[in-house]
């Protein structure tokens, strides 16, 4: 049979109505929101490990701390003893050494739990509020004293606002979702 002439044909979706792109749809969704809930969990270990280095180092500055003015009775004291010819000059300056090292350890501590709460910063994407110490004294003019706003053992749940106001119930997402 040989027809000769122009033919239009048009697709209508009445018999499968279009069930592929429906199930391609579908399936990018899933994949994207698996994509995200992965990013998500990503965001709140790596805020849980950034809380974990801050609560390490708040103890070392604590440390360290303590430990400048013994250092400094033992500087004082050798000072007192080489004043009196009870002691060497070698001895006095590496009573000092040790003192400056340990100042110099305390800044450089102070220095990485700045940058620590500036990378909770940045994993939580959002400004957190100045955390204070005792007293309500702010960390910037105060950095020796403990932070109060994660102190207690479940306050990273506090840090996760941000996303848990983005993400809701992801369980609830997911159910409604089929």
């Amino acid at each position: 049979m040989i027809t000769t002439g122009f033919g239009v044909t048009i697709d209508l979706p009445l018999f499968d109505r279009n069930q592929g792109a429906i199930a391609v749809e579908d399936a990018t969704r899933a994949k994207l929101f698996d994509e995200y809930v992965a990013r998500l969990f990503e965001a709140r270990g790596e805020i849980t490990r950034i809380l974990a280095d801050m609560k390490s180092l708040r103890r070392q500055i604590e440390a360290a701390e303590t430990s400048i003015p013994i250092l400094q009775n033992v500087v004082d004291s050798y000072r007192l003893a080489l004043l009196q010819g009870n002691a060497d000059v070698l001895t006095y300056y590496n009573a000092r050494a040790d003192l400056t090292t340990k100042r110099l350890e305390f800044v450089d501590l102070k220095r990485q739990l700045a940058d620590m709460y500036v990378a909770l910063e940045i994993a939580a994407g959002s400004y957190l509020s100045e955390p204070t110490g005792k007293g309500g004294q702010s960390m910037k003019r105060r950095l020796r004293e403990p932070c109060n706003w994660c102190d207690d053992r479940d306050s990273w749940q506090r840090h996760l606002v941000v996303f848990s106001r983005e993400s809701g119930d992801l369980s609830r997402r997911k159910r409604n979702r089929r």
